[in-house]
């Protein structure tokens, strides 16, 4: 048997509306909202962790962050925009709560700003649109032998 929680501000306004089980973990849809009413936090619970789809919204009403959950982590497509919604700021993805794979992050303007990949949860810049094609080693990634072979290949396109 399940059972609708809502919780309320100070002044009245919804808060939050989510369903419990019986045993009190979050199933189902979740909401959250401003002080105002408006929509702040759609999203997903199972078994009392965040589960599918996430959005996060300005006051504006504008899309703030869009992600996916598997088990209350990150996984998939991750969407972050910047204050006021009109423009992306970053792209990636997610495999189990680490970044994985390509990230993209844009200027305000709407340019991009860098490009990177994602490897062993170790970042590899590969495009830094303010230095053109630097790469730049980020925490030990010594450990990381496709890394070291970007890092040869990039030193031997240089002394071509």
């Amino acid at each position: 048997m399940s059972e609708i929680i809502k919780n309320y501000h100070n002044n009245g306004i919804l808060k939050e509306i989510y369903e419990v089980d019986n045993q009190g973990r979050k199933n189902g849809l979740y909401n959250s909202f401003t002080k105002n009413g408006q929509l702040w936090i759609k999203s997903n619970y199972k078994d009392d962790k965040l589960h599918d789809k996430y959005l996060k919204y300005y006051e504006n009403g504008k899309l703030a962050e869009k992600s996916n959950y598997l088990n209350g982590k990150l996984h998939g497509n991750y969407l972050i925009y910047h204050d006021g919604g009109y423009q992306l700021r970053e792209e990636s993805n997610y495999k189990d709560g680490n970044k994985h794979g390509k990230c993209l992050t844009y200027y305000v303007t709407g340019q991009l700003k860098e490009e990177g990949k994602y490897v062993n949860v170790e970042e590899v810049k590969i495009k830094n649109t303010r230095k053109e094609e630097a790469f730049n080693k980020q925490k030990d990634l010594k450990r990381c032998k496709r890394v070291q072979e970007l890092l040869r290949e990039r030193a031997n396109q240089k002394t071509l």
